[in-house]
């Protein structure tokens, strides 16, 4: 996605009311020649920037106690929701809040207003099976919350986890299609590894001239914050270990993104269709021209890929050393 068109999208998010579904309609008719996922993707990133924003001012005492108070005035009128309608989703909607945080908030007070002294574990509970809250209109709103919030809810949460573990499961399949040998996560971490990419390819390849060593797979849209975000916490860690590597943004990505080579991470948004592997039976004879590389690399892979293996080596030594077990597969 180019970048005006992102920052049209945040802003017509921004002046849109904090509803996110009707939201995300309204997207599809400004921008009909973008993808419906993408849109939804980018909203979603927006919604949790808003209510991260809002968190700092809803740890407020006095914006505690009227949320509270508020909620006290919805339950001793009674009011009638209507459809997927409740007190507290209303008022979530005008804060600009998550209804199931802003109904943890809610709970809190009542329990501390009824001298129920209870552990964050105890609250948690009570937020999974709301039959146990003491109050029927407030195990009410939270069910209700629990179903409604988009961000934070129970189905929305297995969404997210859900679609995340299928589009992970999408680069082993076509792994095994194309025949590359690879290890995921858990072979990794069995071996003593800490942060791990999703796939590491045993044998690397060459996508628009640049290598690939591993591909790591994120289900959402690539914006700047997540972008920089996933850099800090883990690209450069996989970069450090395993050389140059391949992110795939399955919601698209800001398109200027891709134009920064962040020291040989590549960005996509869908599985490489064109790519040269690297045969490992040739040994030097594989030179950058035969192979596709541009030239970052050094001019014998095998160099390079002796290099990463002397680094594998010198840091399970370093984990022997340390007196930590190494598991051998």
């Amino acid at each position: 996605m180019k970048r005006s068109v992102y920052n049209r999208v945040v802003e017509e998010i921004d002046r849109m009311e904090f509803d996110f579904r009707p939201c995300v309609r309204r997207l599809v008719e400004f921008f009909p020649e973008e993808n419906e996922a993408v849109l939804r993707s980018v909203a979603a990133q927006q919604w949790q920037k808003q209510i991260k924003k809002m968190s700092g001012r809803m740890k407020s005492p006095h914006q505690r106690a009227k949320v509270f108070e508020e909620f006290l005035k919805a339950r001793d009128e009674d009011k009638e929701r209507v459809g997927a309608s409740s007190a507290i989703c209303d008022m979530a909607k005008r804060l600009r809040f998550s209804p199931l945080l802003l109904c943890r908030i809610t709970l809190e007070e009542f329990l501390e207003s009824n001298n129920i002294h209870a552990t964050r574990q105890e609250i948690s509970e009570y937020m999974r099976c709301p039959s146990k809250i003491p109050d029927r209109f407030l195990a009410t709103e939270v069910y209700f919350c629990r179903m409604r919030d988009d961000q934070y809810g129970h189905y929305s949460e297995a969404i997210k986890y859900w679609t995340g573990e299928d589009h992970e499961t999408k680069i082993k399949v076509k792994c095994q299609e194309l025949g590359l040998s690879y290890r995921d996560e858990y072979a990794l971490r069995a071996q003593g590894y800490d942060k791990t990419p999703d796939i590491l390819l045993d044998v690397p390849i060459a996508v628009n001239g640049r290598a690939v060593n591993w591909i790591e797979s994120k289900a959402l849209f690539g914006d700047d914050n997540a972008h920089t975000s996933y850099l800090r916490d883990q690209l450069e860690s996989y970069w450090n270990r395993f050389g140059p590597g391949l992110v795939i943004y399955w919601f698209g990505f800001i398109d200027d993104l891709a134009s920064k080579k962040y020291g040989g991470i590549m960005l996509a948004d869908r599985f490489p269709d064109d790519f040269v592997r690297y045969d490992p039976e040739h040994g030097n004879d594989n030179s950058d021209a035969d192979w596709g590389i541009d030239g970052e690399m050094p001019e014998d892979y095998n160099e390079y890929l002796n290099g990463v293996r002397a680094k594998e080596g010198i840091y399970d030594a370093e984990k022997a050393l340390s007196g930590l077990e190494l598991k051998q597969q």
